[in-house]
């Protein structure tokens, strides 16, 4: 699915898909972000909304 980000001038941006709007009034940095995000899940990617890591936030006894 093609991801469009339009300038709304001001420093601010928005992405939109032919599905609809996902995020109004952002910066570049984040619609960026968030463009990689929809190719991602478009391609399979299995997000499982754990954080990836090794013993993150675990404390060493």
């Amino acid at each position: 699915m093609p991801v469009k980000i339009t300038s709304l001038g001001h420093g601010k941006f928005k992405v939109a898909t032919p599905n609809g709007v996902h995020a109004k009034s952002t910066t570049w940095a984040k619609a960026e972000a968030q463009k990689k995000i929809i190719d991602a899940a478009d391609h399979g990617h299995p997000f499982t909304g754990k954080k990836h890591g090794f013993g993150v936030g675990k404390r060493k006894k």
